[in-house]
């Protein structure tokens, strides 16, 4: 995620956007990982991606994840790229 948003905040938004409802302000475990798929290339497998979200959901007790959550989790990293959410809130329709 470091290099492919340029705060924590666009790395949320772009979860926001993967997701079947992009107006529900959660994202769930399906939309984690359609996410983590999407910026890794399928790099991770799925017991991978299953075991980050134990630790950000904190083993269950969240069945969605908010941006306060979320943020808890990687606020903390150095962030490297451009954001690519941009791009889509503000391409044409």
């Amino acid at each position: 995620m470091q290099c492919s948003f340029t705060d924590c905040e666009s790395a949320f938004q772009f979860f926001l956007h993967v997701k079947a409802d992009p107006k529900k302000k959660t994202i769930g475990k399906s939309d984690f990982e359609k996410g983590v798929s999407s910026l890794s290339g399928g790099r991770f497998t799925k017991s991978e991606i299953d075991s980050q979200w134990k630790v950000i959901s904190d083993h269950g007790k969240y069945v969605t994840i908010d941006k306060y959550i979320f943020r808890a989790h990687f606020d903390n990293i150095q962030y490297t790229g451009l954001s690519t959410v941009r791009d889509v809130k503000t391409a044409p329709v």
